[in-house]
């Protein structure tokens, strides 16, 4: 990130110091020598270009897939506040642990179509649209949404158990599997060779879609860089069961359909063992808004009672009544939590810390009330303040 950084800021500088003539020439250049690495025509290429339009005239698939995503993002951005706050990303079918795998799993498709900002959208339709072009024509569009699907399904999967608690959004997982499978197609197109082989002046025109989408992923944490990792990984898969002879046809659709089949059982059977993961923040916020809220009618009572309003009784009652039942339901509350991810076992078990602690610390300050004298009261005072230690680290949390 340091070098992509430094190497910015050095364009910047060059061309801040150049006349605006260099500055024609130089872009000329660039421009020109681009041209001449990627998008230069050759005899070999052309005629693969021919033979790609004979098989498929227009490609669909491709711009619907595109448009999709487009399309979200637009009415996701239409929300208030920016479209990369949590709350529009979860609602527009973002991947959220404790949604997804707490029955929402239909997120582990969704999350390939929302995306976190207009760099990313650019980023993954810019690698997108001419691989994706290529393939359309060569295997069929059922076989280019397949890998689409599910390598961007299994992305969000395996983005699941790192950061059960972190949103899965962005189609770079499913781009990768689109990748993956014209890396498979390349070579099986080689195997009987014919004018479908696809020739490396055409892969080479692909590169600086693909360059971009993979410098700007590096650093873009949408989808995790294993869940992009194994997008690839289906992607290749699913072109070496679909791919076979496709320089001769397509695949045919029963072997695609069993292909999406075989996955998406995979998938869940992958899926199934992380159900049920939870966040416990909201309980930690209810915990801390206990302690306010009990505290706060103790203080009150207290008040009265150095005023003359009220009797220790008075205090008796606020807390075998009111303040130690509703300890007894938090901690109930908190033991009937599901799947506690690991980032948060240490913050469970600090709550529990508390809870013991401010129970221990109540019922000294009852036993000083109803005739035990200030030892027990002085004693209530030392756990109370540990246990609001504790509550104000999960404060912070």
């Amino acid at each position: 990130m340091v070098s992509l950084f430094a190497l910015v800021v050095f364009g910047v500088v060059a061309y801040r110091m150049m006349s605006p003539a260099q500055r024609g020439r130089a872009a000329h250049t660039l421009v020109s020598w681009l041209a001449r690495l990627f998008w230069h025509e050759t005899p070999a290429s052309a005629a693969f270009g021919q033979a790609l339009r004979e098989r498929t005239r227009w490609t669909l698939a491709t711009p619907a897939l595109i448009g999709i995503n487009v399309l979200v993002f637009v009415l996701a951005a239409q929300a208030p506040g920016p479209v990369a706050l949590p709350e529009t990303l979860i609602e527009w079918g973002a991947s959220f642990g404790p949604r997804t795998t707490n029955g929402e799993w239909w997120r582990l498709v969704t999350a390939t179509f929302v995306h976190t900002g207009l760099a990313p959208l650019l980023a993954n339709m810019i690698g997108l649209v001419q691989a994706a072009r290529v393939l359309e024509r060569l295997v069929g569009p059922l076989a280019l949404v397949v890998a689409y699907l599910t390598a961007g399904t299994f992305a969000a999967v395996v983005s699941l158990p790192g950061s059960p608690l972190s949103l899965t959004a962005g189609a770079s997982g499913a781009v990768c599997g689109v990748y993956g499978l014209l890396l498979a197609t390349w070579v099986r197109s080689r195997f009987p060779r014919s004018a479908l082989s696809i020739p490396f002046d055409a892969i080479k025109a692909l590169a600086p879609g693909a360059a971009i989408f993979v410098v700007f992923n590096l650093f873009e944490s949408g989808v995790s860089l294993a869940g992009e990792a194994f997008g690839l990984f289906v992607g290749v898969a699913a072109g070496a069961a679909l791919v076979r002879r496709v320089s001769e046809h397509k695949p045919p659709p029963r072997r695609v359909g069993m292909a999406f089949a075989t996955v998406t059982v995979i998938a869940m059977a992958a899926a199934v063992p992380l159900r049920g993961i939870v966040d416990v923040r909201p309980e930690l916020r209810s915990l801390v808004a206990f302690e306010d809220r009990t505290a706060g009618a103790y203080v009150a009572v207290v008040a009265r009672l150095r005023a003359g309003g009220t009797t220790d009784a008075a205090l008796v009652a606020v807390i075998e009544e009111d303040i130690l039942p509703e300890l007894d339901m938090a901690r109930s509350s908190l033991r009937a939590l599901g799947r506690v991810p690991p980032q948060h076992q240490r913050l469970v078990a600090e709550a529990e810390e508390y809870l013991r602690l401010r129970e221990q610390s109540w019922h000294l300050r009852l036993d000083g009330l109803t005739g035990a004298g200030m030892a027990k009261l002085r004693e209530a005072e030392i756990r109370e303040r540990s246990a609001l230690e504790v509550i104000d680290r999960l404060r912070r949390a």
